[in-house]
């Protein structure tokens, strides 16, 4: 849903902002284990939330530029961090930000009312 963030300043403001537009957003392991191998963690995840905050302009397309739309997404990806000495170096993931971009009203579905929905325990809806 956004850009590359060099840098642990850049991951923590970026994070906050979503925070602040999001107030209620959550991400949770999303039943199956984190799995670990080496120098490698993946996990699958699933998270959401309204937008009740500020506006928010860090997408991929669009923006929210009003507060408090009352907008809700839900969705999920998986990522794979690297580590290094026990910590972070990377990450790299897939999360559907094209399913949340629509819920947000920023992109059309080809097929309106097909899409693909998640409340917040990743039940299909």
């Amino acid at each position: 849903m956004h850009g590359p963030r060099r840098g642990k300043e850049a991951a923590k403001k970026m994070l906050l902002e979503f925070r602040e537009a999001f107030p209620n957003i959550s991400f949770q392991a999303y039943k199956f284990p984190l799995i670990a191998e080496g120098d490698y963690m993946v996990g699958r995840w699933i998270g959401g939330g309204k937008h009740t905050g500020v506006a928010f302009d860090d997408l991929a397309v669009g923006k929210l530029d009003k507060p408090n739309t009352g907008k809700e997404v839900y969705f999920s990806g998986t990522t794979i961090f690297t580590l290094q000495n026990g910590k972070i170096v990377d990450e790299i993931g897939e999360e559907q930000a094209l399913t949340a971009l629509q819920q947000l009203g920023l992109v059309s579905c080809p097929n309106p009312g097909k899409e693909i929905r998640y409340d917040a325990e990743g039940n299909h809806i």
